[in-house]
């Protein structure tokens, strides 16, 4: 999933139809690759073991994907993501939504702004991979620049709230997610380079301090 587009997240809805509730995005979980359908092992931890403890305490009401599509694939391995949460809250997997060719412009944001007048319950998002666009097409909200390394990270959640992005954080699963020890890029450089990138660092922090008057 690309993230840049994860950031544009809510419907342009003003007034009395204002959306209130805390938005949670996130992509699918990791799929194979050749074409294979499903999700990996990895992508299956992360669905079973991950995600309902990220988000079952967070006041889910509504977890919303794209509708399952057998010709094409789409939608299946975004709405395997999110089945095991919506098994543990009780909930069914809203998705009612098409994605590609069939979109239609305004169900998301129909959808979401329909449960909102009603609740004031947190809303779960994912979507299918390659196809977040109709997702968020007629969707508006200020956000930051992407900074974003045009790589999909499976683990991003991307949270709005009361129309305003807040921010993006990691699903930190156990043993998953998060930098793997001796992979920095500290381990990659020349012998001696990283104490003297320290001592580097070092004296610009003390000749930082001489200038505003602190003691070296």
């Amino acid at each position: 999933m690309v993230i840049s587009l994860l950031f544009l997240v809510l419907a342009s809805l003003t007034g009395a139809n204002a959306i209130r509730n805390s938005l949670y995005i996130i992509s699918q979980a990791e799929t194979p690759s050749l074409g294979l359908d499903g999700l990996t092992p990895i992508g299956v931890r992360r669905s079973e073991e991950c995600i309902p403890g990220v988000f079952g305490h967070l006041g889910i009401g509504l977890i919303v994907s794209c509708t399952p599509d057998f010709d094409t694939g789409d939608c299946f391995a975004a709405g395997a993501t999110v089945t095991p949460l919506a098994n543990a809250l009780n909930l069914t997997v809203d998705t009612s939504c098409d994605t590609g060719e069939n979109t239609q412009d305004d169900c998301v944001s129909d959808l979401i702004s329909a449960f909102a007048a009603n609740s004031t319950k947190a809303i779960l998002a994912v979507w299918n991979a390659g196809d977040e666009d109709t997702f968020f097409t007629n969707l508006d909200i200020d956000i930051p620049d992407d900074d974003g390394d045009g790589v999909t990270h499976h683990d991003v959640i991307t949270t709005i709230r009361n129309e305003v992005f807040i921010g993006q954080s990691s699903q930190s699963c156990e043993g998953i997610d998060g930098q793997a020890p001796g992979t920095g890029i500290f381990n990659f450089r020349k012998p001696g380079t990283r104490r003297a990138l320290k001592a580097k660092d070092s004296k610009k922090r003390n000749g930082s301090r001489t200038k505003t008057g602190g003691r070296e």
